[in-house]
């Protein structure tokens, strides 16, 4: 007579023992120890596979749990097993698209190249200098022009065509240097040239350029004074704006540099902006570039603060963000938490 302990069948029942039953009561030969005739079996389970089945999985429906399960079913498994829950609103936060562009179907690019033939004429020109070459810290930020800077820079120049008109000269400067700005998205590439009899909206759009080429150079020390400079002068239009992009700035020059003042430097900009009322709009960033922050200058103790926020009876309202930051600090060749591992 074989026996189980009912904490051993549970665990067992866990995984699928019904599986495992109907497949041995449809092996045709008595059950050897060895032998070309033991039947296979395998184990397959839809879990965390059917769109239907989504929400269900976070729930607790596991089924069979394989190591190719994708990472957020692999911590949401790990998190269930343990004895904690997810509401339905965090089970379709972690299964939608995270940390990336917008969902829109048009190519940034694209849509800068058809905004700018307007007023140039000219295609985008060719750029054959070398990539940037990046360090390992920043390259995990990526940290090259995102897809809205093309976006934003279209929509700009939409704005000036309707206020100036496409014939416009200084439409014409301020788009040639744009397409100065983006060149230095990938590689060093030239400034954009001075203006100096250039009428006010473009001397102030100017200073935010040239700010905003030094950021994509990489240059971030100098592209935060810069900013900063833009973030004091009263008559700019960017001031609010340049004022928030040099709390960026710092955040960025100090992952880079990761010393002390640095990152001190960073932690004041970040706390100017949620003590500045005029920058009530971007307040919600600042929590945001604090985790960038110390997810750049404080690998280790950012994901063991991470894990244990994901294993927390109440889990943080940036969850799939969190998450996506800890599969990246974990996979820089460490194992910094179990929850990671």
């Amino acid at each position: 007579m074989v026996t189980r302990s009912p904490a051993r069948l549970s665990l067992f029942g866990l995984f699928g023992i019904s599986t495992l039953f109907l497949a041995l009561l449809t092996t045709a030969d008595p059950a050897r120890a060895t032998g070309e005739h033991i039947q296979e079996i395998r184990f397959f389970s839809r879990s965390g596979m059917d769109p239907e089945g989504d929400v269900r999985y976070f729930r607790g429906s596991l089924g069979i749990l394989r190591a190719t399960f994708d990472d957020v079913r692999l911590y949401a498994a790990y998190r269930r097993l343990i004895g904690e829950s997810f509401t339905d609103a965090q089970a379709q936060q972690l299964l939608a698209r995270c940390c990336d562009a917008t969902g829109s179907d048009d190519h940034p690019t694209t849509t800068w190249s058809d905004g700018r033939k307007r007023v140039l004429r000219t295609p985008l020109p060719d750029t054959n200098a070398a990539p940037r070459q990046r360090g390992d810290d920043i390259r995990l930020l990526d940290v090259s022009c995102f897809p809205n800077a093309y976006r934003n820079a279209a929509a700009t120049l939409v704005q000036r065509i309707k206020e100036h008109g496409a014939s416009d000269p200084w439409v014409r400067e301020w788009t040639t240097g744009e397409d100065a700005v983006l060149a230095n998205c990938v590689a060093d590439s030239g400034l954009p040239g001075e203006a100096p009899k250039a009428p006010a909206w473009l001397q102030a759009a100017r200073a935010y350029q040239v700010a905003t080429t030094y950021f994509y150079r990489l240059d971030y020390a100098h592209a935060a004074e810069l900013y900063a400079a833009i973030g004091r002068d009263a008559s700019s239009p960017w001031r609010k704006l340049a004022r928030y992009l040099a709390a960026r700035a710092a955040v960025h020059a100090a992952i880079v540099d990761k010393t002390p003042d640095s990152i001190a430097a960073a932690d004041a900009a970040i706390a100017a902006i949620t003590a500045d009322p005029e920058l009530a709009d971007y307040r919600a960033d600042a929590p945001r570039l604090a985790s960038m922050l110390a997810f750049g200058t404080r690998a280790q103790q950012r994901a063991q603060e991470l894990a244990q926020a994901f294993l927390a009876a109440e889990l943080p309202a940036s969850l799939a963000v969190d998450l996506h930051d800890l599969r990246d600090l974990e996979r820089t060749g460490k194992r910094y938490t179990d929850v990671g591992a």
